[in-house]
This record gives structure tokens, sequence and C-alpha cells, in this order.
């Protein structure tokens, strides 16, 4: 069964030397394990899908599909809810669950979906604070989108900066808000870049199944 980690990695947005970095090991040996070189032994495989923030069975299929609804179980009817509180750089994701909301049908075969209120309004009126965004794990943020970053600040703990990203290149991530401010963080202290879920992507099939019930765009 073949692993996709070259094609896991270009989807992250990460060159060999910053997964090598995260990883404890040199950009030669990434690139022998993506060649298959070397032998791709379950320890790289448990590294590797740290890395990307994935399951160690998503490594053998493309991200591509990753994003496609697969007919199967349902992943439960809760998508929890994320508890972000502030810090001294901002914002800080702490892992812990506070509450739980129904799954939207757009996220319902996604395995590790989670959601979060905006912590402001700098994403007014988009997201207004206290306004519940839904993050899926394996969708990849283009320029343009709302996202989610999380980072590491000088060894401190995980930090999350959201707004709309608007670079993100092999030196820097770069959010702005809707108001004009700008976070810039550099590439090898952010962890991952997560997409927020647009609301026609969340509800499509409730939309399709009432055409005539006139939700908007």
């Amino acid at each position: 069964m073949p692993a996709f980690v070259k094609e896991w990695r270009k989807y992250r947005r990460l060159t060999q030397e910053t997964t090598a970095e995260r990883m404890g090991t040199t950009g030669a040996t990434i690139a022998r394990l993506e060649n298959s070189k070397r032998r791709l032994t379950v320890e790289w495989l448990e590294k590797f899908a740290q890395c990307f923030e994935i399951r160690i069975q998503d490594i053998f299929s493309l991200p591509s599909e990753q994003g496609r609804r697969p007919q199967g179980k349902i992943i439960g009817s809760r998508v929890q809810i994320l508890e972000i509180t502030r810090c001294p750089d901002g914002f800080q994701m702490t892992g812990k669950a506070i509450d739980s909301v129904g799954r939207p049908s757009g996220l319902e075969h996604c395995d590790g979906a989670y959601a979060v209120f905006a912590p402001d309004n700098s994403m007014a009126p988009q997201f207004a604070g206290g306004c519940l965004m839904f993050v899926h794990p394996y969708r990849c943020a283009e320029l343009g989108d709302a996202a989610i970053v999380k980072y590491r600040s000088s060894g401190g703990p995980e930090i999350v900066g959201i707004g709309i990203l608007e670079c993100d290149d092999g030196e820097t991530v770069a959010l702005k808000s809707h108001h004009g401010s700008r976070q810039t963080m550099m590439k090898a202290s952010v962890v991952n870049v997560g997409r927020i879920m647009t609301t026609n992507e969340l509800f499509a099939d409730e939309r399709r199944s009432f055409p005539d019930v006139g939700l908007g765009e």
C-alpha cells in the first residue's frame, strides 16, 4: 500500500527542512523517506502523522480524498466546541471542550472536525464576536480563506491567530482582519493552518433539499 508522505507535506505547505525540524531529523532523511530510499517504519509514520496533524491511516490516501464525502458511517451527531482564551501574545487554544453542537451535514463524515467561538470582532461582519466557527482538519486554507493558524511563540504555548489568509510562503504566514490589522508568523513556528468552513459548505445538502426556502447565499 503506497504512502503519500510527499503529497501530505505539500498539502500542509511544508518544506522538507521544516518537516525535518519538527520531526527531529534532516531534510535529506525526509527526501529519502519520500522517495522510498529509506524504509518507512511505524515509528516514522507516527512522526509524520503528528507533524501533519492527521491519523496514521490517512497517510495511505491522498489529501484530496480526505475532503470527499465517502459512503459509510456518519461520524457522530455532535461537534466539540474547543476553548479559546486570551494570553499575552493574543489567543490560546487550550484543547478543552467547553460544549458541543449538532454536526452540520457538510461535516457528517469528517473525523476530527471542531468548532470555536470567535473571540473578538476582528472578523466581523463575517464572524462577529461570539459567532460559532467550524474548522475542517483536512481542507487546506487557500489565500483569501478565513483561517485559524496555530503556532508556537519562542518555544512557549500554542498560540492561535484568526483572520483572512493573506500570505503562506516558505518563510512566513500572514493573516489580516476585516479591519485592516495584520499578523505575521514565521513559517517554522506554524503548527497548522486550518480552514474555517463557509455556511454554504456546511449546509449545502440542506439547501439542495429545500430549494424554495430562500436561505440566501
